[in-house]
């Protein structure tokens, strides 16, 4: 996940999740994906007051579920429980509700360090922030009831991916995997997107447990690289039950209408699972903006609420067990416009 921008944060998440159906194509999300997405959200506090959301579906299967996450504020107090001086260390945070799973369950929580704002600062330096947050995270868990928390394995492999990190890459972001049985540990890791040799890469997944999948990872991202402007490494922790890795791939213009590579982008992840043609052409139309009337607060005199729509990223999964697979996460910004201005 990757950050986003709001200029109006007040709505509460049932509300967000309602209007933003209206702009999602349903070869997306099916009416059945879009039920269990808001009984998720009805199982979210009124007052988290998320700047935004994503929706992420699969783009390979028949089926039209998804799963939702709400951006939040790093001192949401909808992160914790967290160790004191954590919050100081985010840049933002994401809790993510997978909406096949009870909605009364903890959600996931995804925790961006403050450095990844400020892409000068040394790998050196934003590593030993990564693992100090890893610590936070690690006396949360040992003060947690057992099988609350991430176990010593995952933590333990957690700390050694990031110890091991070449020169250069930094950690974009920790996840706390809270909804799964057993809890585990998600990495999303910047820097592999072609300033590390072939070689290396390799070397890091084999010495880190993922040397099932080096080799997918290796090709795909050679193909990758001039279909992105940003190419992150994630990693599920431990790696266990089928060493679950991948690309999380973004470009800067989301707009599909707007940047050729979309269309590019997707055909070659074609080639590594087939894609339903009719989520691939639902894809490639959501962007844009829509005014929304119907929020349970009226908007200020002589300004209107929009819901901004854009293909945050994509994600190329590889599984030693389950095989490959492709998901899009779709972004959803909620937005005040003063209408003398113009559209958003």
């Amino acid at each position: 996940m990757t950050p986003s921008t709001s200029v109006d944060g007040s709505r509460n998440p049932g509300s967000l999740v309602r209007a933003a159906r209206a702009g999602i194509p349903a070869a997306l999300i099916s009416r059945r994906g879009w039920e269990r997405l808001l009984r998720a959200a009805r199982g979210t506090p009124r007052d988290l007051s998320p700047t935004s959301i994503l929706l992420e579906c699969r783009l390979d299967r028949r089926s039209s579920l998804a799963d939702l996450s709400y951006q939040v504020d790093a001192a949401s107090p909808w992160l914790q429980p967290l160790p004191a001086g954590v919050n100081q260390r985010l840049a933002m945070g994401w809790l993510e509700f997978d909406s096949g799973i009870d909605p009364g369950l903890a959600p996931s929580r995804f925790f961006t360090p403050a450095y990844a704002l400020d892409p000068s600062r040394p790998s050196d330096s934003c590593r030993a922030d990564a693992l100090a947050l890893l610590q936070k995270l690690e006396t949360q868990s040992a003060a947690s009831p057992a099988g609350s928390g991430p176990g010593a394995k995952a933590l333990g492999a957690a700390e050694q991916a990031i110890r091991r990190l070449p020169d250069g890459c930094k950690v974009r972001q920790i996840g706390l995997m809270e909804s799964r049985t057993p809890v585990g540990l998600r990495l999303c890791l910047s820097g592999f997107d072609g300033s590390v040799s072939t070689g290396t890469l390799k070397d890091y997944l084999e010495e880190t447990g993922y040397g099932a999948v080096a080799g997918d990872l290796a090709r795909s991202r050679d193909g990758l690289v001039p279909l992105s402007d940003y190419l992150d490494l994630s990693i599920d922790v431990p790696p266990s039950a089928g060493d679950r890795s991948g690309w999380e791939i973004q470009l800067s213009r989301r707009n599909p209408a707007a940047e050729r590579r979309w269309t590019a982008l997707l055909e070659y992840l074609d080639g590594y699972v087939r894609l339903r043609p009719e989520k691939v052409e639902a894809l490639l139309r959501v962007r844009g903006s829509r005014r929304m009337p119907a929020w349970e607060e009226a908007p200020p005199a002589g300004s209107a609420h929009f819901l901004v729509f854009h293909v945050n990223h994509l994600k190329l999964l590889f599984d030693r067990r389950l095989g490959p697979s492709v998901k899009a996460y779709l972004g959803v910004v909620p937005y005040q416009k003063d209408l003398a201005s113009g559209s958003p």
